[in-house]
């Protein structure tokens, strides 16, 4: 996962980074055979209405190598 700049003093990127953090610890602890991460940074709780294309996309991309 490539790595984000950090803009200090910025509220936005602070929690995106706060959160993006967190999530890739959780992620690194799940054992499983396969497992992703995507960071929508333009959406807030519905990825799949704010950024339909990213996610038709990513699902086209999951279901073709599944």
């Amino acid at each position: 996962m490539s790595e984000k700049p950090y803009h200090h003093g910025n509220l936005r990127n602070s929690l995106i980074e706060a959160g993006t953090h967190l999530s890739v610890a959780y992620l690194e602890k799940i054992q499983a055979p396969e497992k992703h991460c995507y960071i929508f940074e333009d959406s807030a709780h519905s990825p799949i209405f704010e950024e339909p294309d990213r996610s038709i996309a990513i699902l086209k991309e999951l279901q073709i190598n599944f």
